[in-house]
């Protein structure tokens, strides 16, 4: 009965372990501009803002447009949704150094939507358009075996002992969409200078859930072998939550061949519930353990874009972005108390490059794009070394090991696009484009009527 009673205390203890919600491990955001034309040249719109997509990318470019339009993108995006800690063993070979093998999974998540409609007005010196965006989407479902640190030759733990765990197995679904609806303006403040404004009502939704599941490391005729299988902790969240985002920019355009244009967006931070409950032992039923509400950050951002026309037919397009990912460690909620702050994330620059050539030996105008973007890994990520979070039990970081994304699985993602335009009447045109990368491929149509 002793030794129910100190595992039940033990699994209670790690219960406390969890410092965030394994389903959002290694999330990454992706708030590039929308459009077709814009994805194939990398996002590189800042510096030329010459469409519709303006209006997010950089609202005093709307100041160029010459004619009424409607705009509608449709989109497609597949994910590989790797995980690459799905299961397997960790040991520490030296005092630094560990030896992983892990096995990862994928859990692939494919989706349509509706990233980016437009009606726009430019018969007046102010040009204005309502909005409609979809800023994000992101949604998977993965599990996760446990991840068994082998004992070591001197090592006199028990053989099935929970410390031999650094993860459990885990149940895991992630939905999480932020949509913007808005006005924007734009105007000429003389030949050369113009600056814009778009504000939009965001509205955020956020359903996630994770559940530790109680491995098979008990000897036969043990009282918790009744438990195996099961989930004894689990943390859900749920948020609906709405309110005020917006960007503004300005942009010197000397001449026809050359134009540089700067732009900053404001995300703001959302609510949403969370409830934790642990598994009582006795009832054998999931008890309410923990509830509030807490804070998720978007990364507000800065971007300095360039365009040269060196011609008639070849435009190039520059931009450097800041992203202000740090945001989210600024509200990060740890669900459990671990003793301190333990993930963390750093601001990061992303670089575009973007390339339009206009063919015109066909009848009907031809437009050939590509472009790459580099986007830095910002997920959040540990702030304690890994031989700390594994094995220095007198510092108390065995309460967070069971939370941790280990900082080895940190990786960069370069960016590759494609894409062309195609005008097919005097007032109708229809983009197509597709970016691809390591992790994820997307696809994305726009059609454009000018009247």
């Amino acid at each position: 009965m002793c030794r129910m009673l100190w595992l039940a205390l033990l699994v209670d203890s790690y219960c406390w372990a969890q410092n965030d919600m394994i389903a959002n491990i290694n999330l990454q955001f992706q708030l590039s501009n929308p459009g077709a034309r814009a994805l194939a040249m990398g996002g590189a719109f800042v510096g030329l803002a010459d469409d519709a997509t303006a209006v997010f990318s950089n609202p005093a470019g709307m100041a160029r447009l010459k004619s009424d339009l409607i705009t509608l993108e449709l989109g497609r995006t597949e994910r590989d949704n790797e995980i690459p800690f799905y299961g397997g063993t960790i040991r520490q070979t030296g005092l630094q150094d560990f030896e992983y093998n892990l096995d990862a999974r994928d859990f692939p998540e494919n989706g349509q939507s509706v990233p980016f409609a437009a009606y726009l007005s430019a018969n007046h010196r102010l040009k204005w358009g309502v909005v409609y965006a979809e800023r994000a989407q992101f949604e998977r479902s993965f599990q996760t075996q446990d991840i068994y640190l082998p004992h070591e030759p001197d090592d006199d733990r028990p053989v099935n002992d929970f410390t031999d765990f650094y993860f459990f197995p885990s149940n895991n679904h992630i939905d999480l969409n932020l949509r913007m609806l808005g006005m924007s303006g734009g105007i000429s403040l003389n030949d050369n200078w113009s600056v814009g404004v778009t504000l939009a009502y965001s509205d955020f939704t956020y359903e996630g859930r994770t559940g530790l599941v109680l491995p098979d490391i008990f000897p036969a005729g043990h009282p918790l072998t009744a438990f195996v299988g099961q989930e004894w902790a689990t943390i859900e969240v749920e948020g609906d939550d709405g309110t005020i985002s917006g960007s503004a920019g300005f942009m010197y355009r000397p001449n026809e061949s050359f134009s540089i244009g700067a732009a900053y967006r404001y995300q703001p931070d959302f609510d949403y519930d969370y409830q934790v409950h642990v598994l009582d032992f006795a009832s054998e039923t999931l008890e309410l353990d923990d509830s509030g509400r807490q804070v998720f950050a978007t990364p507000d951002s800065y971007g300095l874009g360039v365009a040269i026309k060196p011609n008639d037919t070849v435009v190039v397009s520059l931009e450097v972005n800041r992203v202000q990912y740090s945001e989210l460690s600024d509200t990060y909620h740890q669900f459990f108390d671990s003793g301190g702050e333990t993930q963390t994330v750093d601001d990061a620059t992303e670089y575009r490059v973007g390339l339009e050539w206009f063919v015109t030996r066909f009848a009907k105008p031809l437009a050939l794009r590509c472009g790459y973007w580099f986007e830095p890994y910002h997920a959040l990520k540990n702030t304690y070394l890994d031989n700390q979070i594994l094995y220095a039990d007198d510092q108390g970081f065995q309460h967070i090991r069971n939370a941790v994304f280990l900082q080895q699985f940190e990786e960069d993602t370069d960016h590759l696009s494609l894409g062309f335009g195609l005008t097919l009447t005097q007032h109708f045109a229809l983009d197509a484009a597709a970016d691809t990368s390591s992790v994820s491929t997307l696809f994305s149509l726009s059609g454009i009527y000018r009247f």
